[in-house]
């Protein structure tokens, strides 16, 4: 059951720092970094409210629209009709086509040769984790002092799976790390996880639920 407590443009007020969480850090990425002004922070507030409308959406088959009412805010930039449908998808597949694998090869070997050794024993581990016949999977737990080039082997490791045609969907704990990865997004954004977090919630991924 989906409950609304409280006014639903109160709801918009407080939460709308971190509904913007995900657009803003696409926006930053794709933009040197740079914060959005006047139009494009617009344009971020409404893509915001379109994942709000679809997590609305998918949880009880209502739309924004329906709040409008009540004083929820609405959308003020229109998708097209078929981003509509299946917007999970849509942004799966959107994630996977801005990245020409060629390319991302390219660029993983250029990475490949200015590394350490054992950064080079980290991109090892992966790849043969990545190209295992059976499919195994590992989770890889990377750990050091601040500027010792974390960061440059994450990328360098998306740059990998991508070069292999792989998709590959970084997720960060904060607005900032999901920044510094290419094509990175917060866990709450990608994963629609909820913002008040309780014992028997869960999340949603692109192939069910986490």
């Amino acid at each position: 059951m989906f409950m609304f407590m409280g006014p639903a443009s109160t709801f918009w007020d407080d939460y709308k720092e971190h509904l913007m969480d995900g657009p803003m850090s696409k926006f930053r990425l794709m933009n040197m970094n740079r914060m959005p002004v006047g139009a494009e922070l617009e344009k971020i507030e409404s893509d915001a409210l379109h994942l709000l409308n679809d997590t609305i959406q998918g949880i009880s088959g209502k739309t924004l629209e329906s709040f409008k009412a009540v004083g929820m805010p609405q959308r003020r930039h229109a998708q097209p009709d078929a981003a509509e449908f299946g917007q999970a998808l849509q942004r799966l597949i959107h994630e996977r086509v801005i990245f020409t694998p060629a390319e991302q090869a390219s660029l993983f070997q250029h990475d490949q040769a200015a590394a350490n050794s054992e950064q080079v024993q980290i991109f090892d581990a992966v790849a043969a984790s990545l190209s295992s016949p059976a499919r195994v999977e590992k989770v890889f737990f990377v750990d050091s002092p601040g500027r010792c080039g974390k960061t440059f082997v994450f990328n360098a490791i998306l740059k990998m799976a991508r070069g292999k045609g792989l998709v590959a969907l970084p997720a960060a704990s904060s607005g900032i790390a999901g920044v510094l990865l290419e094509g990175g997004a917060t866990a709450h954004s990608r994963f629609k996880i909820p913002i008040d977090v309780e014992e028997q919630g869960f999340a949603r991924s692109g192939n069910g639920l986490l």
